[in-house]
């Protein structure tokens, strides 16, 4: 036998509790929380997909194309540090990087699919890490200031830090997608201030 009780039609969530009586005469209750707010028309997911992970790739791309590392360009001319890797190596990486960050963005809004109250702190430290990510390059290839880019960088680590915690908490692989970003951010940092080291 099973009962249903306390269906709240103003809030956001359903609260069902299931009375069930098995063969000893026991009772077991068994709460479920449904959200309706999950519920809704297929595209809106598909859109979101498309603006967190495409989006962050298309900006990605177009700060890659707009500095030179070729030969004769500035950055050739630096003392390199033994821990560079070829420069064939960083602009996949940098793709693997936007994928991740982009998805773990797109798994917190699907969460609720919308941009919730509840994770405006997340947000927050989403968005800004992304704009850190993003303008590193700028500061480091296109004004050439490795000092600047540098310090940035530290920045950068501790906001992605708080994103994945913030992440966690919420779903623990909406901050473990992240734990290559900042893995590679960490190597990032240690190349960056080298070659301040080497190049000051």
């Amino acid at each position: 036998m099973y009962q249903v009780c306390d269906k709240d039609t103003n809030s956001n969530k359903v609260d069902t509790v299931f009375e069930i009586n098995n063969k000893n005469g026991n009772n077991l209750n068994t709460n479920l929380e449904i959200n309706p707010a999950v519920k809704g028309p297929i595209w809106k997911p598909i859109l979101a997909f498309i603006c967190f992970v495409g989006g962050v790739e298309l900006i990605g791309f177009c700060i890659g194309i707009s500095f030179r590392t070729g030969e004769g360009s500035w950055y050739e001319k630096l003392t390199p540090p033994v821990i560079k890797p070829p420069n064939t190596i960083f602009a996949p990486v940098w793709a693997v990087v936007y994928l991740l960050f982009g998805l773990a963005g797109f798994f917190l809004w699907n969460h609720k699919r919308i941009f919730a109250k509840e994770h405006l702190v997340h947000w927050i430290f989403w968005f800004i890490q992304a704009i850190l990510n993003f303008i590193w390059t700028p500061i480091f290839f296109n004004a050439e200031n490795i000092l600047a880019a540098s310090i940035e960088i530290i920045f950068l680590w501790i906001m992605i830090l708080g994103t994945i915690i913030l992440f966690w908490k919420v779903k623990w692989y909406y901050g473990a997608i992240m734990i290559p970003y900042i893995s590679w951010v960490s190597f990032a940092t240690a190349l960056s201030w080298s070659f301040w080291a080497l190049n000051r």
